[in-house]
């Protein structure tokens, strides 16, 4: 999630239809090609030339961006290509350790 449309021209590309699909009032997800000038980290979608971006939609998500500077917050449903989506927490843990740091309690 990046806090608007030219934040995240600094690191895929983006179609007049893709911004305005992005700002639309669905706020969905879009699929968008990473640019030359990719500036996240390298752990973000390592394999893929693309990558899921959406604008924030709550309260929540604009207050996070005010407090900072970073051109996007990292979000992933965790699911492993191939492998059911993972809903339970103890395979959570047990599954993603080593992958993910922060895990919701149980």
């Amino acid at each position: 999630m990046s806090p608007n449309t030219a934040t995240v021209k600094k690191f895929a590309t983006i179609s007049d239809i893709e911004e305005k699909t992005l700002k639309s009032r669905r706020r969905p997800i879009v699929v968008l090609n990473k640019n030359k000038h990719y500036c996240l980290s390298p752990s973000v979608a390592p394999y893929l030339h693309n990558l899921g971006v959406m604008l924030p939609y709550s309260a929540l998500h604009h207050l996070l961006f005010t407090y900072t500077n970073e051109p996007a917050y990292i979000m992933t449903s965790a699911n492993m290509p191939g492998e059911p989506m993972l809903i339970e927490n103890e395979e959570i843990i047990s599954k993603l350790d080593g992958i993910a740091r922060l895990f919701p309690p149980p």
